[in-house]
């Protein structure tokens, strides 16, 4: 369960305007942390993007690229026309939220449960993934 101080992060915003996790209290939180130079989190974009299409009306998507370069980031995201929103932590990250391995996802239910933590890479854009979403309250 997320307290309030583990919202309070200031983000960056790369290809969106800058934001305060706790802007996005109250609906479902697609959270990952992710580097640009990370092979694995490079893997897993292409279905993060994918699902961000077709849920974005439902979900709440925050990547945070982690000890990264803007610029490295930017180019990254134009070359291959992602357009999931994407910041840098711009103030520390709480014990409860910070990553051990990259990529890290969470999926953050409305009242701020972590519904489902996975380190690694994944495949998000797959019906097992659709059906939790869909199966959460709007």
């Amino acid at each position: 369960q997320l307290k309030d101080e583990d919202y309070n992060l200031q983000l960056k915003g790369i290809n969106v305007p800058d934001a305060n996790l706790s802007d996005f209290k109250g609906k479902i939180l697609f959270l990952n942390f992710w580097g640009s130079w990370c092979p694995p989190c490079r893997a897993e974009f292409p279905s993060i993007q994918a699902l961000y299409e077709s849920k974005k009306d439902r979900v709440n998507f925050v990547l945070i690229a982690m000890q990264d370069d803007e610029e490295k980031v930017k180019e990254f995201l134009k070359k291959n026309q992602y357009t999931t929103p994407v910041y840098i932590a711009a103030s520390p990250i709480s014990q409860q939220l910070s990553p051990n391995v990259f990529p890290t996802t969470f999926i953050i239910s409305k009242d701020g449960k972590i519904l489902k933590r996975d380190n690694g890479a994944a495949d998000w854009n797959n019906k097992a993934v659709h059906d939790f979403i869909n199966s959460l309250n709007q």
